[in-house]
C-alpha cells in the first residue's frame, strides 16, 4: 500500500459543488455566469469548476453591505 496522501480532485461538476455548497445545481449555474465561481467549459452547457476556485470561493469573508442612512 502507498504511503501517499490522498489527494483532492482537481475538478468538480455542478452536481458536486452543489452537494458541497448545500444548494441546488441552478444556483452553482447562476454563480457560473455571474462570474462568482470561476468555471472551465467542456461542452454545451457543461462545466468543471477547479478545485481552487472552489476552495478560494469557500474562504472568502461575506462583504457585509452598510446600512442605508437615515438621513442623519
Amino acid at each position: 500500500m502507498s504511503d501517499t496522501p490522498i489527494q483532492p480532485r482537481y475538478l468538480y461538476t455542478i452536481p458536486e459543488v452543489a452537494q458541497i455548497l448545500r444548494c441546488s445545481p441552478q444556483t452553482v449555474h447562476a454563480m457560473i455566469h455571474t462570474h462568482r465561481l470561476p468555471a472551465i467549459i467542456i461542452g454545451n452547457n457543461r462545466y468543471r469548476i477547479p478545485h481552487q476556485a472552489l476552495r478560494d470561493f469557500l474562504h472568502t469573508p461575506a462583504v457585509q453591505e452598510e446600512p442605508p442612512c437615515d438621513g442623519i
